[in-house]
């Protein structure tokens, strides 16, 4: 499960996450758990997330930060 590797990787307690495509082939349950993890972790302000998606829903729902690139350039941030 996607979830379960955020969990072993918050386990070492790094600085800064990164994520590509956490919720990518995941169940509409486990999504939610994803979801909220990362709700957690920014909302305890322990670490910094990065991340990729292709869901530009999930995206705003839980970027500090949305930086938007199609081609390989920055169209929005």
């Amino acid at each position: 499960m996607a979830w379960q590797g955020i969990a072993l990787a918050m386990v070492i307690e790094p600085e800064i996450l990164f994520l590509d495509e956490p919720a990518a082939s995941v169940d509409k349950s486990n999504i939610g758990i994803i979801k909220e993890i990362i709700l957690g972790m920014k909302k305890e302000s322990r670490i910094i997330v990065i991340m990729t998606t292709h869901d530009a829903r999930q995206a705003e729902l839980l970027a500090d930060t949305l930086i938007q690139i199609k081609g390989g350039k920055i169209i929005s941030l």
